[in-house]
């Protein structure tokens, strides 16, 4: 099994690095694009991968970047950070372009502050795909609140049937990707990276004569998951300790079912269903 790696990143290169480094030994295809980082030595060095690109910042500074997420992290209505929607589908989209150009069965697909040290827990993951007949495995998060696409804050629930799924791991089969998979991707929603990549995997599956759970597996449906052996997300992501993270996605989904539909505004609460043809 051939198993190739999609690499986006900004100023993370120490993990980058030792991705890189790990990935050599697999002799896997690695394609790397960057945005434009503060500083010269934050650049990744692009003989050392199979393919890179370095694009520009998209929101002109990391102090920017920071400033936007401050806001949304104290909830500010109307001030939700836009800069990770729009970086990350322009750059998913240049990399998967350059990945059809590269020879895998599977594609893993993760940002610069995660870590992979081998690929056990990955190949475990895949045997699950192959065996279900799925073509796309992500992570959701059932249970959590999401911007909608008119920047409503928290305003979309995240439902059983959800197709949100989290940027910074998921793994794609090679076929699709050669197919066109995410060579374009649309900004659906400038306020939430999750939304965006769910909806152009419905766009994939439109304009393929197929349905969405056809092709797609969900690993878990909660955030960061730390049981997957050999990869590591940023600490910043997985605050909570592993044994904890089922417990919490259990009271999501209960506070779901008894919260979020009798008191959420139905006029704010945006689904799958109510999402735009794509």
């Amino acid at each position: 099994m051939k198993i190739g790696c999609i690499i986006s990143m900004y100023d993370e290169i120490k993990p980058v690095k030792k991705n890189i480094q790990f990935l050599k030994t697999q002799s896997s295809s690695i394609v790397v694009v960057q945005s434009q980082p503060t500083h010269d030595y934050e650049l990744l060095e692009p003989t050392s991968v199979d393919h890179y690109e370095l694009l520009s910042d998209v929101g002109g500074s990391k102090e920017n970047y920071q400033k936007a997420q401050k806001e949304s992290d104290n909830y500010t209505p109307g001030r939700i950070g836009t800069i990770p929607a729009t970086a990350l589908t322009r750059n998913f989209s240049n990399a998967f372009r350059a990945a059809s150009n590269f020879d895998a069965d599977w594609w893993v697909v993760i940002l610069g502050d995660c870590v992979l040290s081998n690929f056990d827990g990955i190949k475990k993951i895949i045997k699950k795909l192959e065996n279900e007949k799925k073509f796309v495995g992500i992570t959701r998060g059932v249970g959590l609140l999401f911007p909608d696409d008119v920047g409503q804050y928290y305003s979309r629930v995240q439902w059983n049937d959800t197709t949100d799924l989290f940027p910074q791991f998921f793994i794609v089969h090679d076929s699709l990707i050669k197919n066109g998979f995410f060579h374009n991707m649309e900004l659906t929603n400038k306020w939430c990276t999750e939304i965006c990549l769910g909806d152009n995997i419905i766009k994939y599956c439109n304009h393929n004569s197929l349905q969405y759970w056809d092709i797609v597996y969900s690993i878990c449906d909660y955030p960061a998951p730390k049981w997957i052996e050999g990869f590591d997300y940023n600490k910043d992501r997985t605050a909570l300790p592993g044994f904890l993270l089922g417990l919490m996605n259990l009271y999501r989904r209960i506070r779901m079912k008894l919260f979020y539909k009798k008191f959420l505004n139905a006029e704010n609460v945006t689904r799958l269903s109510t999402s735009k043809n794509l």
